[in-house]
């Protein structure tokens, strides 16, 4: 069974209004990593993303295009980066914990994940962010974290069927994911 890439990219349309590859361990290096100007961000891929765009309709926030880079890394692992850009004025009084958190529940409900085994709020270069791990009835084991940073909500999130995503493909993958100055 192949991890339903779709699926995927729906949920994570859905995720925006709701507010190991190789045995052997490989050292990543800023050479390795691939960089989108547009996107601000830099991170490691496998191969060279799939790129897809969706514009996401909600009836307060309007229309926002999410823009996702999408590495199949085995037919059951993959791994999503994906960013939107909210409303200036809609994030200049939000409360940003809250829509990270918001952000995460719908994760969570999008994939099935009733009880996370973690659940917890993290930081990159200072920004606010969430992260969750846990599994799905339908054997789906996710690794999720997401970042507001100003008004764009950046997601990553790495998925595997039938367990979780090891530890070396959580450090080359997600603990790649750097912002550009």
């Amino acid at each position: 069974m192949t991890l339903p890439k779709k699926l995927i990219v729906a949920l994570f349309s859905v995720l925006l209004v709701f507010a190991g590859c190789s045995s052997q361990k490989q050292e990543v290096t800023d050479a390795d990593l691939y960089v989108s100007e547009e996107g601000a961000f830099k991170v490691y891929f496998e191969s060279e993303p799939e790129l897809d765009q969706q514009i996401v309709s909600d009836a307060t926030l309007g229309d926002i295009p999410l823009y996702m880079f999408i590495d199949t890394i085995t037919s059951t692992e993959l791994f999503i980066v994906s960013y939107a850009d909210y409303p200036q004025e809609f994030t200049d009084g939000a409360d940003k914990d809250a829509m990270l958190e918001g952000a995460a529940n719908g994760a969570l409900e999008g994939f099935g994940i009733t009880f996370p085994e973690v659940s917890e709020k993290v930081a990159l270069d200072g920004y606010n962010g969430f992260h969750f791990r846990g599994n799905s009835s339908e054997g789906f084991y996710a690794d999720y974290y997401n970042y507001l940073v100003g008004n764009r909500l950046y997601q990553l999130l790495l998925m595997k069927e039938s367990s979780y995503p090891s530890e070396e493909n959580v450090q080359k993958y997600i603990k790649s994911f750097q912002l550009l100055k």
